[in-house]
């Protein structure tokens, strides 16, 4: 059974459990996938072959699967969390030569001024 991390009301929290501000654990990759969003939601999805051009009305998401105390747990990033907080962050791992699955990530949510979450991530080391 797969376990889900979400943002709610500036906490991460599971369906069980709030777990703060910052959960820290092995991250990768699951996958990539294009998103279109209505009120309530992702609307529908269709396999994603590459990252860009992004067709018109889609967004671009990326499953993390992140294993927080011997749990894996699944978290989606989607839109500018991807653009502005996971790929520097991939860039400065590879500018260090350290790879994703190497390291333990720390993630970091803050909320926005209009209620988005903003994320960060760094390696623990």
């Amino acid at each position: 059974m797969m376990r889900y991390l979400q943002v709610k009301n500036g906490q991460i929290e599971t369906a069980r459990e709030i777990l703060g501000t910052v959960v820290e654990g092995k991250v990768s990759l699951y996958g990539k996938r294009h998103l279109t969003w209505g009120p309530h939601g992702p609307e529908e999805e269709r396999e994603c072959l590459q990252d860009y051009p992004i067709p018109p009305g889609w967004s671009l998401a990326y499953d993390l699967n992140v294993e927080i105390n011997r749990a894996i747990y699944r978290l989606t990033l989607h839109g500018s969390s991807i653009k502005k907080s996971f790929l520097p962050y991939l860039a400065q791992l590879a500018a260090r030569n350290l790879r994703l699955a190497d390291v333990t990530t720390r993630i970091t949510v803050t909320t926005t001024p209009t209620g988005r979450a903003r994320y960060a991530f760094s390696a623990v080391l």
